[in-house]
């Protein structure tokens, strides 16, 4: 490299870019140029060396050794025209970390040592000291502020812990009572076709109060919940489509049922007589349960699954997210019986997934009252369940029997 293709290098970086022509010119008989292969060290930590560097091919990255474990931390990574190794000559100092070359690279090498002994100089020297404070001055300024902003995002964090924490606590106090009322209802009420609804309603209504106060004290925006009208007609249309292929599903499921197991064939792929026969009743509760889909949604898509994402961490986190949320789902469907809630526990994901798509909880409710209000009120899969249930209970008398 001669030196005119080398000052205008120097023109072109950061630190010397302030200099005159004639200010580099005087530089140029203190700088070395070498190279570096991948396997070599550019300086290592403890090192006496006093150069100052220049990245003039390739890039390096700054290494630091943890005393304990012996294992070196990246600190950053160095390109064509940063500096680095000034402190070792502003504070007299050993080389504080380890700068190793990424790839083969080439740099330039400034002997502020020399520099500054040469008396003819001094006024150069002086310069490029002044450039040098200025230009740490302004790195510890970034430097403040990336620590603050550190420090805002472990706050942060922390608030997410804590957030996180009073929403499972109040998790595991709500499924308490829902467990042990069930059972009581299961145990001393006859007419669970009355007791039941009343009963789910009231627990979702309990579950939405903790999910609203942890909404309200947050300084998330209500939108991280799914709480947006945001392309809402989309979002709802896509709904559909997305659906649809399920219920085509559980179509199929329940003729395959009725074909070929013995215990289903009486019932009708679409009980339409049934339907026409007790229409108010299914009106009245299909209208209940699509009321109660968005209390389900807000609790787990829109409060669980958003929390449990930012608690989590890694490149899984939005697939624990999903799964963490829905077996909370699950659990509350296991009040009524093992079957139902494998069936929730998979549209449940299937649920999980379309909100982390849309990030917002209006695909996800009219797919779920689609899905739910076709399968239970007019495909009858009520009556599935119950024969499923019926059929483990006979099997289950019978071994007890050969006992």
């Amino acid at each position: 490299m001669d030196n005119e293709e080398l000052i205008l290098f120097l023109k072109k970086t950061e630190l010397f870019s302030d200099l005159s022509t004639e200010e580099v010119k005087r530089i140029i008989p203190y700088i070395k140029v070498i190279k570096f292969s991948l396997s070599d060290w550019i300086f290592k930590e403890g090192d006496q060396s006093r150069e100052l560097y220049i990245i003039k091919e390739g890039s390096a990255k700054i290494l630091k050794e943890e005393k304990e474990s012996k294992q070196f931390q990246e600190l950053g990574t160095l390109h064509i025209g940063d500096y680095f190794g000034e402190m070792a000559h502003l504070e007299n100092e050993i080389r504080s970390a380890a700068v190793q070359p990424q790839e083969p690279t080439e740099v330039l090498a400034l002997d502020l040592d020399r520099l500054k002994k040469e008396p003819t100089e001094e006024k150069t020297y002086l310069k490029v000291l002044a450039l040098l404070a200025k230009k740490v001055s302004q790195h510890l300024r970034k430097a403040d502020t990336s620590i603050i902003e550190s420090l805002r995002e472990k706050i942060n964090m922390l608030d997410l812990h804590e957030q996180t924490s009073k929403m499972l606590l109040a998790v595991f106090i709500i499924m308490s009572i829902w467990f042990n009322v069930a059972k009581i209802i299961d145990i001393f009420y006859t007419r669970k076709d009355l007791a039941d609804p009343i009963f789910t309603s009231a627990m979702l209504f309990l579950f939405v109060i903790p999910c609203a106060y942890i909404v309200k004290i947050s300084k998330y925006p209500l939108s991280f919940y799914g709480l947006t009208t945001n392309h809402w007609a989309r979002y709802a249309l896509e709904g559909v489509i997305c659906s649809t292929p399920i219920l085509v599903l559980g179509l199929f499921a329940k003729l395959i049922l009725i074909k070929n197991i013995p215990e289903f064939k009486d019932l009708s792929l679409i009980p339409v007589q049934t339907i026409i026969d007790n229409y108010r009743s299914i009106l009245i509760f299909g209208a209940a349960y699509i009321l109660l889909v968005p209390a389900q949604e807000f609790i787990v898509r829109g409060v669980l699954q958003s929390c449990f994402k930012n608690f989590f961490q890694g490149r899984n986190r939005v697939f624990l997210a999903i799964l963490s949320s829905n077996l909370v789902f699950q659990m509350l469907h296991t009040v009524k019986g093992f079957w139902l809630a494998i069936i929730s526990f998979f549209l449940g994901l299937f649920w999980g997934a379309l909100f982390e798509k849309q990030k917002s909880l209006v695909g996800v409710c009219v797919s779920h009252a689609l899905i739910g209000a076709t399968l239970f009120f007019i495909l009858d899969y009520q009556a599935i369940l119950e024969i499923v249930n019926s059929m483990e209970e006979i099997k289950f008398i019978k071994r007890i029997s050969a006992g």
